[in-house]
């Protein structure tokens, strides 16, 4: 894992932090609505506002002035953010009821076709050689928001960014969409972003990042999907209820999975990364890795504050780890030469300082609580679960920075 060091334009990209900051919130909620954005859908269309509760913006056919989720099974089609080449700004379509309507429990479900199934898409532009140029966005702020599935960059660019609330996805959750081909057969595979800072995540099926694509089809470009899992939002917690593939069912150029961390400050002021708790189902739980010849699946470790000396870091809290290719067990790099195999070395930087883990894929995380993702990471060892196992400094330089700071002490008591 190349070093690498946090700077501060993670948060240029987001609405509001949530912890402490709820005027805040409010303030930049009034300053995106009141800016008009463009996206539309093959069946919902939102013209006039970035606000998901602007009626009068969304449309069905021939049917307006009502949400998406009031449609029900009545709806058909396809339910789908796109902004058809459109500038859209980062946050996209903001889903925040809490500060839109004064509803922090509103609950917006979105179910398409007679059996209330279907993929809510944050992009799928359903065409061959011309796509949705634009990243197509939607930031969910409060609220709770469930659909039958979810698919995060189909055939476009794609990036949703949670910052609290509660997603809920009752099927498949795709970070970076399996495509059909459509027309002549060729089209550009989408790459999709699924960015949490904060909040509650409930995936009851299976989470995939970079899901795929149509083995008869002819690919133009790599399939990137990226997981990007902060902590500096809301008390919350990544619950998948089945199993986490990355880098599945690749063909063609092939797909490239990327899962990454940041470490920092939660909103009661503690220092961690956000664990994955991969376990609520017992029996089918489990994180498949997909390294070959054309997937990769990668991790990366950022850090936004300076590590606590001598803190272990929990990734995945899973039952089994399976996994199919040449190396099916491990992650790689961000080179994507550099692979992970048990006990390498994981370093990243902060303030000029270089810190220093190594991987377990056998260690084990004990939760306190699971709603907020409070843990204790209690062994390196003993269990299937991901673990960065800090790494002391050397018996030499610990006496020297010891001896430094003694010396450093008589001189100061000299000068007094």
């Amino acid at each position: 894992m190349s070093i690498v060091e946090s700077t501060n334009s993670k948060r240029s990209t987001r609405t509001a932090r949530i912890g402490g900051l709820a005027g805040m919130a409010l303030v930049s909620a009034a300053a995106f609505i009141a800016a008009p954005r463009a996206a539309h859908g093959a069946a919902w269309i939102e013209t006039g506002n970035d606000s998901w509760f602007n009626t009068a913006s969304w449309a069905s056919g021939t049917v307006t002035g009502f949400l998406p989720e009031s449609g029900g099974s009545n709806v058909g089609g396809v339910i789908n953010i796109n902004a058809n080449n459109a500038v859209m700004p980062a946050t996209g379509v903001l889903f925040d009821p809490g500060n839109q309507i004064g509803n922090a429990n509103y609950v917006a479900k979105i179910e398409t076709g007679p059996a209330n199934i279907g993929t809510f898409y944050v992009v799928n532009s359903n065409t061959s050689t011309t796509v949705t140029a634009a990243t197509n966005a939607l930031t969910v702020l409060s609220g709770t928001f469930e659909a039958w599935a979810w698919t995060v960059g189909r055939d476009g660019s794609a990036l949703l960014t949670q910052n609290g609330g509660t997603i809920i996805s009752d099927g498949k959750f795709t970070v970076s969409g399996a495509n059909s081909a459509a027309g002549d057969g060729s089209f550009v595979q989408g790459s999709g972003t699924y960015a949490y800072h904060g909040g509650t995540l409930i995936v009851k099926n299976q989470l995939q990042v970079a899901g795929g694509n149509n083995a008869n089809a002819t690919i133009t470009n790599q399939e990137i999907g990226k997981w990007v899992i902060y902590n500096d939002g809301a008390d919350g917690a990544i619950q998948i209820a089945n199993s986490i593939k990355i880098a599945s069912n690749s063909a063609g150029t092939g797909s490239l999975g990327i899962v990454e961390f940041h470490y920092d400050l939660n909103t009661h002021g503690v220092g961690d990364v956000r664990p994955v708790q991969d376990n609520v189902n017992t029996t089918n739980s489990q994180l498949s890795f997909s390294n070959g010849t054309n997937t990769l699946d990668e991790l990366n470790l950022v850090l936004d504050a300076a590590p606590t000396g001598g803190q272990n870091l929990g990734l995945f809290k899973q039952n089994v780890i399976a996994g199919s290719g040449t190396f099916p067990h491990i992650f790689f790099a961000t080179d994507g030469v550099t692979g992970y195999t048990q006990g390498a070395t994981i370093s990243a930087a902060f303030g000029g300082q270089t810190y220093v883990w190594t991987i377990s894929y056998s260690g084990t995380i004990q939760f306190s609580n699971t709603a907020n993702s409070a843990y204790s990471v209690t062994a390196a060892t003993g269990g299937n679960d991901i673990v960065l196992v800090t790494v002391p400094e050397p018996a030499s330089l610990a006496l020297l920075g010891g001896a430094g700071s003694l010396i450093l002490s008589r001189r100061r008591q000299r000068k007094a």
